[in-house]
């Protein structure tokens, strides 16, 4: 019989996908897995889309005032989910934590045999609304340290992630690495609306990310683009959290399906990760290069030691001169992908989720009580 999980994920199901949401749903054939999250109208409005649920995973939104983290509303909230789960939580064998602020709440209400594991990430006490909000902060902080003190399993998405956890709470604790992986499936290739697709294809040179728009964006380097190069458009795929310089060849397109992805890899010239470097993305080990890899298209990323493990496929940068030496080298023709299609295929084919879903059961498995 298979083990159960209270998978308690701090993002909306219909959030641009990421960790949490390939972890649960590729889990599934270990483990009987309920997806708990919470929902609220206001902070996402207009940033979500229609995520498919795959594999049999249930998924349960939970309606919460808006404005969650701050002050009554966050008790109120709180109040709300732990009154929800106070009777079904001990049903659970296992309770899965992708954030600290949901430990936070459920904390009074689990039982001794219940497992906890804390699959961290990203480096949460550095994003900008907790770091920039010193009551929030603190919170946050308490959270993660009671979640690393008490958690039976903590799982890191990057080796530079563990050891940030480690230097901050100075724990003498194992922390497993499963790093970030791939979805590959029979329904890629969705089609994209036809004004998007003429969008595109009405661009000179196709220079593309995909991925949240947020603060750790380099805006200027953006700018710096096309404004050395009249044939460049760079093209901005996903939810924004930040302001976007306004330029006619800087075109934010908003959030796409999953399955839309590879339709606009497989319509991009070339393919870039313009981040700032600070202690948020120096722990990240980056979903979005390894479906880069996987188009075959020419890829320049920020260089820092996560992204350095991709280097073999991934042409790094160091500062704004190197990155318009990349971009024209790129738009010159004289600079390629670093590899053949096919090897491009087989590196994406031993990075997928269901790769990492086996080594989290087998984690599982080896670290469970005699």
């Amino acid at each position: 019989m298979k083990q159960r999980i209270l998978y308690l994920m701090h993002l909306p199901w219909g959030w641009v996908k990421q960790r949490p949401h390939f972890l649960a749903e590729h889990l599934v054939p270990y483990f009987d897995i309920d997806l708990f999250y919470r929902f609220y109208y206001v902070p996402f409005e207009g940033r979500l889309v229609r995520n498919a649920v795959q594999g049999g995973l249930r998924v349960i939104p939970f309606p919460v005032l808006p404005f969650n983290r701050f002050g009554w509303v966050a008790d109120i909230n709180a109040l709300l989910i732990r009154t929800f789960l106070r009777r079904r939580i001990s049903s659970y064998d296992i309770v899965w934590v992708t954030n600290p602020d949901m430990y936070e709440i459920v904390r009074p209400i689990i039982s001794d045999n219940v497992r906890v594991v804390y699959d961290c990430m990203d480096n949460h006490l550095e994003f900008s609304l907790i770091k920039n909000n010193r009551q929030l902060y603190r919170r946050m902080q308490g959270a993660e340290w009671q979640l690393m003190r008490e958690a039976q399993t903590v799982i890191a998405s990057s080796g530079t992630l563990a050891q940030a956890l480690v230097e901050r709470y100075g724990l003498n604790r194992r922390i497993d690495i499963v790093n970030n992986a791939i979805f590959l499936s029979d329904s890629m290739q969705t089609q994209l609306e036809r004004s998007v697709e003429d969008r595109i294809a009405a661009a000179q040179f196709k220079l593309v990310y995909i991925g949240t728009v947020a603060s750790w964006m380099d805006m200027e380097l953006l700018e710096a683009a096309v404004t050395k190069h009249n044939s460049v458009t760079i093209f901005l795929f996903g939810p924004s959290e930040a302001s976007i310089p306004s330029h006619e060849r800087i075109v934010h397109l908003g959030p796409i399906q999953h399955s839309q992805i590879y339709r606009v890899l497989d319509l991009a010239d070339a393919l870039f990760m313009p981040f700032k470097l600070d202690e948020l993305i120096r722990g990240v080990n980056p979903v979005k290069l390894y479906e880069y890899i996987y188009s075959g298209k020419p890829t320049i990323s920020v260089r820092y030691y996560e992204s350095e493990k991709f280097s073999d496929y991934v042409h790094l940068y160091t500062g704004r001169d190197e990155f318009l030496m990349l971009l024209d080298e790129l738009i010159s023709g004289t600079l390629k992908a670093k590899k053949a299609l096919d090897q491009c295929r087989d590196f994406a084919i031993a990075n997928t989720w269901e790769v990492r879903a086996e080594q989290v059961s087998q984690l599982l498995d080896a670290t469970s009580d005699p």
